[in-house]
């Protein structure tokens, strides 16, 4: 059975991009573009998850350099009183990403232990690390892409060579 999901925002490519993203993954998309046409939907039907809100900070990353997919959800939970919709935020982020966002939190709420040059300095490096890690993203993004269009183009195991020839195309 196929999850439902309720997609609301006011932006109808943002719906249509997100609809079109989730029904390639087998889920059945409802939408809405305002708060009321959403609660009407959803008390009209029993959703798995619906999306409130989609905060893409890849494609525009903060000033700090941070980048992150975030996903405001209502999820249903239940209690001993019955079914709750909790509202709840999802960020999705690479490994290199979640480490960077520990070391800028911690840089960001335990500012009595530098000094003020080196916020300034730090800032600055984490920027940095923040570009070569998206880089880095996008390269490795890149090599797994030419993998699995290897092993779609052959269904015999890769040999050395071949995936050489790939890289170096």
């Amino acid at each position: 059975m196929a999850k439902k999901v309720l997609v609301v925002d006011d932006e109808k490519l943002i719906v249509k991009g997100i609809r079109f993203s989730l029904e390639q993954d087998g889920m059945e998309v409802d939408y809405a573009y305002d708060g009321e046409s959403a609660l009407e939907a959803a008390h009209e039907k029993k959703y798995d998850i619906i999306l409130l809100e989609k905060k893409d900070y890849i494609k525009n990353p903060k000033p700090s350099g941070y980048r992150s997919l975030h996903l405001i959800i209502q999820t249903p939970i239940f209690l001993q009183e019955g079914k709750r919709m909790v509202t709840v935020e999802v960020q999705l982020r690479t490994i290199a990403m979640d480490f960077w966002a520990s070391l800028e939190h911690k840089l960001k709420y335990k500012k009595n232990i530098i000094s003020e040059e080196q916020s300034v300095f730090l800032a600055e490096e984490m920027s940095q690390c923040a570009e070569i890690s998206a880089s880095l993203d996008e390269r490795m993004q890149k090599v797994k892409d030419m993998l699995i269009q290897s092993e779609q183009e052959s269904k015999e195991p890769e040999k050395p060579t071949r995936l050489l020839n790939l890289i170096n195309r």
